[in-house]
């Protein structure tokens, strides 16, 4: 019999309000960087107290840094691709992991690299307040050969006075780390004890144009849009790609990848039969099954364990039907699909593509044998944004949004996918 965590009913309230926001809308040592090609090795750098200079060698190994601004939008972000470049090679058809956070979640890039094995494309927002945890990034990256490998790292900003130049990231590097910064290893976790990556950005954080940049440097075929605290399963790039064989520029086809939360208190299940059993346990769920079921839950869960589960099965793609404007599931695209829509602020962000697929056509899968986890089962919201300030940005451009759509997919698309 189903069984409720005892602070379930605590969260109600909260579930309640933001599903009221969402219809309320509706009126080791490994090579240095590629892409750094300065005369010193900016990681190394790090390892000294003395400035040195780290001048572009010519002009056209200057780092190219560009203004991004999408649908209009008032937002404008500068952003360098390439911060730092995957060093192996990868065949274009392959799945990019594209994630993106504020540097502060850079932390859980490396866990990434450790269990994903094709490329990693990932989108970090900087301020000023986060270059010590920029460089410990920066440092730990060069160390460690999965993430020199398999990373490429796009930074982005608010520009300064309108304009996007790599001096507010040069400039930063150049400042000597101070000694009670410095650890003298490449241990991840020594890193986060020592509380290096203890940031956070006080600014909006606006989701849609972190994983849009992260998308654009990805440079494979197909595109995995993971938010960075998702951890996934064993071999699930290679499971996923033999699952989306099918998946092209033509096909029109969105594959979600299950995403779960589990009880900290268990060891991470990184197999379906170790998951399986943490569900029959009730001590691992669908991803924010007491906090906003409706905007996540995925049919078909018993026929996905019981065919994930068989030894005799092969990866797989099962069709669902796509379920409503406030449903937002983890998805593999093809690099040719359309981008979030920008601009949203948090909490109705990750809609807006499944719900301009479904508009433009695409139908909806679900990929058997593989999955991701989040540790912790979330019961209230964490935001630390004014609820009321992301409900107000949520009307403003989804009425933008609602006008893109009509004109660019017609309005007689609405029947089949409702109104947003």
């Amino acid at each position: 019999m189903f069984r409720f965590p005892t602070v379930f009913f605590g969260s109600v309230f909260a579930a309640c309000l933001l599903l009221f926001i969402g219809l309320t809308d509706r009126t080791n040592d490994g090579a240095s960087p590629n892409v750094l090609s300065f005369d010193v090795d900016i990681p190394s750098l790090l390892h000294n107290n003395k400035k040195k200079s780290i001048s572009p060698k010519t002009e056209e190994d200057a780092p190219k840094v560009i203004t991004w601004n999408r649908n209009n939008s008032t937002d404008k972000f500068c952003v360098w691709f390439n911060f730092t470049k995957a060093t192996k090679e990868s065949d274009f058809r392959s799945i990019s992991l594209c994630t993106h956070g504020s540097i502060g979640y850079s932390k859980f890039v490396f866990d990434h690299a450790e269990n994903w094995d094709d490329r990693i494309s990932v989108a970090l927002l900087v301020d000023s307040a986060g270059f010590t945890t920029l460089k410990t990034y920066l440092k730990l990256h060069k160390c460690m050969e999965n993430t020199t490998e398999k990373v490429s790292t796009h930074l982005v900003w608010k520009p300064e006075n309108e304009t996007c130049s790599s001096s507010f990231i040069l400039d930063a590097l150049e400042e000597p780390l101070n000694a009670t910064d410095f650890i003298d290893n490449c241990n991840v976790d020594d890193h986060i004890d020592a509380g290096l990556f203890n940031h956070s950005t006080t600014d909006l954080y606006y989701p849609n144009t972190l994983r849009n940049v992260a998308r654009e440097g990805a440079g494979t075929e197909l595109h995995l849009i993971a938010d960075i605290e998702n951890h996934f399963s064993f071999n699930a790039s290679e499971i996923l790609l033999e699952a989306t064989k099918d998946v092209d520029k033509k096909s029109k086809i969105a594959v979600v990848v299950r995403r779960f939360e589990y009880n900290t208190s268990f060891d991470e299940p990184r197999t379906v039969k170790e998951l399986y059993d943490l569900c029959r346990m009730h001590e691992a769920y669908q991803f924010h099954r007491f906090f906003y079921a409706i905007g996540h839950s995925v049919p078909g869960l018993p026929h996905w364990f019981r065919y994930s589960l068989n030894a005799s099965t092969t990866p797989t793609l099962f069709s669902i039907n796509y379920r409503s404007s406030i449903w937002e599931p983890q998805l593999i695209v093809h690099a040719s699909a359309p981008y979030h829509f920008e601009g949203f602020s948090m909490k109705r962000d990750q809609c807006a593509l499944p719900y301009e697929l479904c508009r433009a056509g695409y139908s909806f899968t679900v990929a058997s044998h593989a999955f991701s986890f989040h540790k912790g089962i979330k019961i209230n919201s964490s935001s630390k944004y004014s609820l009321f300030e992301i409900a107000k940005i949520a009307r403003k451009i989804g009425n933008v949004f609602r006008q893109y759509l009509d004109a660019e997919y017609g309005i007689e698309t609405i029947k089949t996918c409702k109104k947003w």
